[in-house]
Formats: structure tokens, C-alpha cells, sequence
């Protein structure tokens, strides 16, 4: 059906009725418009004569059309044997009765019309059904037939813009645009643009393919051997390029979980380095503008001083010891890993369906690309309803002014700043297409930045329901996540979904651990317990407040990661959570009382921390006590372009770009916020039971 393929309307279905020898030159007309803009219409124009003169024909086909197109001139048509109705008013019924939309054109009474073409035998049926569709629809009144084509194809566009939501729009001719393929040209164009489905603010959300450039070392070995292209051309060049070929298009058979194999495209790049998850982002916002206490680790190179200055706070431990990014880049054959699902998420692609465009997580198991979960795109509006954007103010003058009274966004946002320009982020695709056009580059890209804004007691709401989500995990399957950290929660368009547990039974050994988010028992390798998900919790809550860890550091001697040996990295022992108060996320006492409940929350022997029951009591109680203050800002990672659909039109989407590059790694990514496993853990394991 034409809503699941946003975007495009290649697979709209319309059904077109109308009388034959009258309308003859208005359907020929129309049908070239109408076949533009759609994959299948259905016209009794080109039925055989027994399927036409079939009523039960007539009903099956209708109750399959997403839309039905219906004209009628001065005729009344074709009146089935044993009916009171003619087929076009059978038709009409039909789709009435099922609820299919009808777009209903008629003659102009005005428009000259051979006397021979009137039907004044019918002319009193012709006139009621006139003007009982008259009464139920709108309707288009056509003259010639370059009249009619125009018409109808004007209302299909605006049929399409009401039921999908897409704003149809015309650049400028010196734009340059994306063009969006359909989802079956994967196979065939090399570079292709296609729709996944609508991004976190609702823009549409295209993945940009290149694989033409994975054909660099045939073009190179071309120009080596410099061969006489007027004699036959040399097998060994000619079987080198199919090779290159069948790498780079990357369509592979997959096993799905239901059991069955179907052809996928799958990323050249793994899901971590497409896409980087809602959740993160908004944490890492809420964190002092994205600053990091760090801690010194043998992980670090020694010309990454330690600064302990609250005013001078630096980013997360980053690797940067070059033999341990080359053990990691190593690690990256995905067929290494066994049954275990992923290793620091470099075992995990997007695949696309060549059939039904649907999404999924793959990697390779056992030598064999499987389907490990369907892919989820996710949404600001739904778990964050009072987000709102406003252009960056560190580009070029902003033309939005958009006067919404204080009240509507005071409850949410704690604005002093009257100047302050933004609106709800349900009117983003408005503002683009509208309010911004001049901001497009030649190149077709947005040249500013979209700021979203979002109350910090926002996020602290949205947390508990994630944590209220994590207790029901603990009750429904018995087990520890032992996984949890920003990246693993996704804010789908059903709400936050948590994924990528370790799916660990109380008083066993986890088989990863992620830095700065997993307790210490968990990185030590000590047996875990669902303390240890409120570790995690505490974690995140204490950067969602606007606080950070201070105290005594421990150093921990652990079993290696990623191919390196025994690693020492250094943990924090019982830490004093520093909420600051000039950041003014907290009153005074607020701060106090928060200090604490996070501080037990933390503490390094797990059975001194509160238990989930009491971790979620006490948080509802001071969201509601002492609620978080000021507002956060945050940008998406995707960027702005113009772009054109299949059928000429204009429109906004956001872009990544999955491009491929000869002998790249599939991931380049440091690990900090990956999960790593230890080289003792059997590859048996498959934690990542999603």
C-alpha cells in the first residue's frame, strides 16, 4: 500500500472508471499523467471483454485500489445484466462501501459535447448519480482532455500530501537534488538514494548509497594494462570487473528469524557509524554541554594530561594507543565472532528488503549473514511531545519569525530570553519548505543547523519510564540486562524500547562490559545481580541532572579486549556526584537530596546499593519534589537536503550516507561506549537476545 512507502507514489494502486466512447481521448490523456505517478492503475479500458461485462470483477478489483478516480460525462454507461445500476455506479458503490477514497470529475455542461455522445435514455439515473456524488465529494468539473489530465494530476499530488504528510515543493533550478530511487533499483544503479521511512523530527530519512567507488582498484589495474579496446576485450580484465562488481553490490541472501531467506542490500557500514541513538544524544546534551571528567587509564596515551578542574572538564577516555586501534580494526571480520551477536557493534549493518523495503539489524553468524531484529527508526515528538527547534544562531540571520505567546511553551521550556525564536517540532517540515529555501546550497544542502530544545524534567520524566520499563524487564524475564547505557535505549514511535541485553542470570558472569556505564562487578567479571542495572541507571541519571563523579579511583587489572592482553583501567570507588550549583539544574536542597540517592545508587559493593524498588520510588519522588531545571539543547547527526521523488516532486529529507571506500574498515570508531568481551568468554555466548 502507497502510506508504507513514504515518499513515493510508486506503489499507490487507483482504480479508474468511467464510460468508453465518450470519454476515449480524456482517458488516453490521463492514463499517461496517472502512470508517471503510480506503479499500477486499474482501467476497464484494457480489460478483456469477459472480465468487463463480470460484476464480481468489477467489486474485487475496486476492494484492492487505494484510490478510486472516477469520470463521468454525459452517459450513463454499461448496465450489467439483472442490475439496477450501471458498472460506474456499481464501481462508485463499491468503493463507498469500503471506504476507498474517490476523486469524482465531471463534464462542464458548458463544454460543447457531440449530441451523439448523450445518453437520453438514462438521463434521469444520470442526473441522481450526478448529483448524489454532488453531495458526498468534492468535485472537479474538466472540459478538454489536456484539462482533465492536468486536473487529475493535480489531485493526486494532493491527495498524496494529505494522506502522507509529505510537503510538495519547487526549488530553485540552480539547487542541486537528491534523486530518491525506488527501493528495486537497488540492484541496478550502483549510487542510488532511498527512502527509509521518516527521521527522529519527522523529516523524511534518506540513506545515500555510493558503491562506485569500491571499483577504484579494477579502474586501476584498466590503466596498468592499458589494453587495445579495438581488439576483444582480455578475459582476466573482463572477469576482474564482474568480481568487483558482485562485491560491491552487496546484496546477499539472509536467514530471517521466521525460518525463511530473502535477498537483502546490506550497509557497507556498520549501524554505529549510520547512526548514533536519540537517547545518546540527549544524555550526552544533559552532561555540562557535552564535557567528560576523565580518569586516567593505561588505554590513554600519556600526552592526555588528568584535569580534575571544574571549569576545564574534558571529553570521555578515548583510545588512543595506535596498537590497540590496530587490534581493533583487526577485530572487525565480522565471521570471527561465533554465535555472538556483535563485538563493540561491529557486527551489526542495516539490511533492506528488495521486496517490501522493510529494515532490519544483520551480521554474520557462523559464516552466514542472519537477521538479528527489525531495524527501528525513532521519533522525538512521540516520547519528547514538548520538543521544540529553532534555528542555529551561530549562522546567517534567521528569516523565521514565528510569534507564538509565551504561554504556549512556558510549562515546558524555562525560557528567559523573550528574543528566543521556536516553535513545536511538528513544524519543522513546515519551516523548511516554506520559511528557508533560501538556506538551501547549491549543492541542495541546508546550510544551517536545526537547535532542538527540550526542558531537562522532560528527560528526567522520560527516564522513568525507561527505568519503569527496565523493573518490568527484570520481572518478565528473570534476568539481568547487564548492558544498559544510552546507546542500548531507543525512542521508537511506540515508546522507549531497551535492547542489547546480556539477558544474564542473577549471580553469573557477564560476557562485556561498557566503560563508564557498566558497575564494577560487571567489569571485574564478579558474579552480577539487577544492582547492577541500577549502577547503570544511576549512571545516566546523574549525567541527565547535569552532574558528574568526583572521589577516590581505583585501578583494576581486567582480562583483555579485542585481541589486546590483561588491561588496567581505572574505576571509581564509592564516587561523590558533583551537581553544580551555578549550572541552576537544582535548587539547594534539591541538590542535596539528589547527592545522595545517586550516591547510593553508585556505591562499589552492590549489596550496598538501594534495590530497583527503592531506586524508582525515590526517583518518582524527587522528579516530583525537586524537579530538574533549565532547558538542554541538541542536534541530530544527519544532515538537511533537498531532494526530488521519483515522480519529479520536491522535498526536505535528512541524509546518511553509506559509502563505499576500498579496504576501509568496517568501523573507525573508538570504543569508549562499546560493549568490549573479554578474550576468556566462550563465543558460545550469544548475549544480544533481542
Amino acid at each position: 500500500m502507497f502510506q508504507d512507502q513514504i515518499g513515493t507514489f510508486k506503489n499507490l494502486r487507483i482504480f479508474v472508471s468511467s464510460t468508453f466512447q465518450d470519454l476515449h481521448k480524456h482517458k488516453t490523456a490521463i492514463l499517461n499523467s496517472i502512470n508517471s505517478l503510480v506503479s499500477f492503475s486499474d482501467d476497464e479500458f484494457y480489460w478483456p471483454k469477459d472480465e468487463y461485462y463480470s460484476h464480481g470483477n468489477f467489486t474485487d478489483r475496486v476492494k484492492k485500489a487505494d484510490l478510486l478516480i472516477i469520470i463521468i460525462a454525459h452517459k450513463y454507461g454499461y448496465i450489467p445484466k439483472d442490475m439496477e445500476y450501471s458498472a460506474i455506479e456499481v464501481v462508485y458503490n463499491t468503493a463507498v462501501k469500503n471506504n476507498i477514497p474517490i476523486l469524482p470529475f465531471i463534464i462542464d455542461d458548458s463544454y460543447a459535447w457531440p449530441p451523439a455522445l448523450f445518453d437520453f435514455e438514462h438521463r434521469e439515473k444520470l442526473k441522481k448519480f450526478k448529483a448524489r456524488i454532488k453531495e458526498a465529494q468534492s468535485v472537479k468539473i474538466f472540459s478538454s482532455p489536456d484539462n482533465l489530465a492536468g486536473l487529475v494530476t493535480e489531485a493526486i499530488v494532493d491527495f498524496v500530501n494529505k494522506h502522507t504528510g509529505i510537503k510538495l515543493i519547487k526549488f530553485p533550478d540552480y539547487v542541486s537534488l537528491k534523486e530518491i530511487s525506488l527501493h528495486t533499483e537497488i540492484t541496478q544503479l550502483p549510487d542510488i538514494n532511498i527512502l527509509l521511512g521518516r527521521a527522529e523530527d519527522k523529516l523524511l530519512f534518506l540513506l545515500e548509497i555510493n558503491r562506485s567507488n569500491g571499483l577504484n582498484n579494477f579502474y586501476d589495474k584498466l590503466h596498468i594494462s592499458k589494453p587495445d579496446l579495438t581488439v576483444e576485450f582480455p578475459d582476466a580484465i573482463f572477469n576482474e570487473l564482474l568480481v568487483s562488481l558482485s562485491k560491491q553490490k552487496r546484496i546477499y541472501t539472509v536467514h530471517m528469524k521466521n525460518g525463511q531467506s530473502e535477498e537483502l542490500f546490506v550497509s557497507q557500514n556498520n549501524l554505529s557509524n549510520l547512526f548514533e541513538s536519540l537517547f545518546f544524544r540527549i544524555v550526552d546534551s544533559c552532561s555540562l554541554s557535552n564535557k567528560r571528567i576523565k580518569t586516567r587509564s593505561s588505554l590513554i596515551s600519556e600526552s592526555d594530561s588528568t584535569l580534575y578542574q571544574e571549569e576545564e572538564l574534558y571529553d570521555r577516555d578515548i583510545i588512543t594507543n595506535p596498537e590497540v586501534i590496530d587490534k581493533v580494526n583487526k577485530a572487525e571480520k565480522v565471521e570471527e565472532y561465533g554465535n555472538l551477536e556483535s563485538v563493540g557493534g561491529l557486527n551489526r549493518f542495516l539490511g533492506i528488503s528488495l521486496n517490501d523495503n522493510k529494515l532490519y539489524s544483520v551480521g554474520k553468524q557462523n559464516g552466514k549473514w542472519v537477521e538479528w531484529h527489525p531495524f527501528i527508526l525513532e521519533s522525538l515528538e512521540v516520547n519528547l511531545p514538548d520538543v521544540f527547534f529553532k534555528p542555529s544562531i551561530n549562522s546567517i540571520a534567521d528569516p523565521l519569525e514565528i510569534n507564538l505567546p509565551k504561554s504556549h511553551f512556558k510549562s515546558a521550556l524555562s525560557i528567559e530570553d523573550k528574543n528566543i525564536t521556536i516553535k513545536p517540532i511538528s513544524f519543522l517540515e513546515e519551516y523548511l519548505t516554506y520559511n528557508a529555501m533560501e538556506y538551501f546550497s547549491d549543492y541542495g544542502e541546508f546550510v544551517k543547523e536545526i537547535d532542538f530544545y527540550l526542558a531537562r524534567q522532560s528527560v528526567g520524566n522520560l527516564f522513568l519510564k525507561i527505568a519503569q520499563s527496565i523493573e518490568d524487564y527484570h520481572k518478565q524475564k528473570v534476568l539481568v540486562h547487564a548492558d544498559i547505557k544510552p546507546s542500548n535505549i531507543l525512542l521508537s514511535s511506540d515508546g522507549p524500547i531497551i535492547i542489547d541485553g546480556f539477558d544474564i542470570a542473577e549471580g553469573e558472569i557477564a560476557p562485556g562490559w561498557t566503560p563508564n556505564w557498566s558497575a564494577p562487578e560487571v567489569i571485574m567479571g564478579d558474579p552480577i545481580s539487577f544492582k547492577s542495572d541500577v549502577y547503570s541507571l544511576a549512571r545516566i541519571m546523574t549525567d541527565i541532572t547535569g552532574g558528574y563523579l568526583l572521589g577516590e579511583v581505583r585501578k583494576l587489572m581486567i582480562p583483555g579486549f579485542y585481541g589486546s592482553y590483561n588491561t588496567e583501567i581505572d574505576v571509581f570507588y564509592n564516587p561523590i556526584v558533583h551537581i553544580p550549583l551555578r549550572r541552576h539544574t537544582l535548587n539547594k536542597e534539591g541538590t542535596i537530596e539528589w547527592k545522595q540517592f545517586l550516591q547510593s545508587c553508585l556505591r562499589f559493593d552492590p549489596n550496598e546499593r538501594l534495590d530497583m524498588s527503592k531506586f524508582l520510588s525515590t526517583l518518582e519522588k524527587l522528579l516530583s519534589s525537586y524537579p530538574l531545571r533549565n532547558r538542554i539543547k541538541f542536534q541530530l547527526k544527519s544532515k538537511i537536503f533537498a531532494a526530488t521523488l521519483p515522480n519529479g516532486n520536491h522535498v526536505v529529507t535528512r541524509v546518511i550516507s553509506d559509502i563505499f571506500e576500498q579496504n576501509k574498515p568496517e568501523s573507525s570508531k573508538t570504543v569508549t561506549n562499546q560493549t568490549h568481551v573479554p578474550l576468556d568468554i566462550p563465543t558460545t555466548v550469544d548475549p544480544f537476545n533481542y
